[in-house]
């Protein structure tokens, strides 16, 4: 019986569209930190949108619970979703300086 190599049978992952193939590799850290800062300014986002809806209602300006309520769902969402992250950014930190070289 005769056993493929694995290697063999994957092509490489295509760049993303506007992306060379090295641009991501060749500064992952900035790649990340921008994708965080982007995250963060969306959570931030979803938070204020919420906090003007429910002030919008409690002022009487709407009469839309759901929306109100929708759009606490989706900052709470976010806000979960930047912890989780962040947590596993700082675990990956930390398991990278328990490395002994």
């Amino acid at each position: 019986m005769y056993v493929n190599a694995v290697g063999a049978s994957f092509a490489p992952l295509a760049p993303l569209a506007g992306e060379s193939a090295g641009e991501k590799d060749a500064q992952p850290f900035e790649y990340f930190f921008d994708s965080y800062t982007n995250l963060i300014a969306q959570t931030n986002d979803y938070q204020l949108a919420a906090d003007r809806a429910q002030l919008d209602f409690a002022a009487g300006h709407s009469d839309d619970m759901l929306s109100v309520m929708l759009a606490q769902e989706k900052a709470y969402a976010a806000l979960s979703f930047t912890v989780q992250v962040t947590n596993k950014a700082v675990e990956a930190y930390k398991e990278i300086m328990r490395l002994s070289m």
